[in-house]
């Protein structure tokens, strides 16, 4: 089932750290440009929302089968 592996890949702490690397790798980015490389940080930023969002696919993904079962219970 999707929410069963979405569940075990937020449990991985290889995948964690991987993507949490790569949320601070475009954070270094962000913090360490000059001023005038505004374009890098704007760059920097949308990857980075990016990772945060493919993660929050993943949580929610994680969680189906709970909501589904709320559902019913609700009717």
């Amino acid at each position: 089932m999707k929410s069963q592996r979405a569940r075990n890949l937020l449990l991985d702490d290889f995948f964690k750290s991987e993507m949490a690397g790569l949320e601070q790798a475009q954070m270094d980015i962000i913090v360490n440009s000059a001023p005038h490389e505004l374009e890098e940080r704007e760059e920097a930023y949308r990857m980075q929302r990016a990772v945060r969002a493919i993660m929050s696919h993943f949580e929610s993904l994680s969680q189906t089968d709970e909501i589904e079962k709320k559902r019913w219970k609700i009717l």
